[in-house]
């Protein structure tokens, strides 16, 4: 029984959550800075986080099509925060 403005703020505060942590791995891995491989890096972190999503909703017999639209969702997001701090360094 939440309200909108606290699921909006708890979106919000993960989302600033997933930019620090993309960051970091950024960080770490690409030493080079090159567009390439930030979108490598989006693309895998991408899929970690597309994938257990499908897990979540295959025990909620959701159909295929939503969760290619939702995890998709979330791995172009990863995939535009890595290239965002890839070219921001």
């Amino acid at each position: 029984n939440m309200n909108m403005g606290m699921i909006f703020g708890m979106s919000f505060l993960k989302t600033v959550v997933m930019c620090i942590l993309t960051a970091y791995i950024v960080m770490i891995i690409n030493y080079r800075g090159d567009m390439m491989t930030a979108l490598k890096i989006g693309a895998v972190l991408g899929g970690i986080s597309a994938f257990p999503i499908g897990i979540n909703y295959l025990f909620l017999k959701k159909p295929f099509s939503i969760w290619v639209l939702d995890g998709g969702y979330h791995a172009c997001g990863v995939i535009i925060t890595s290239v965002i701090m890839s070219v921001w360094r």
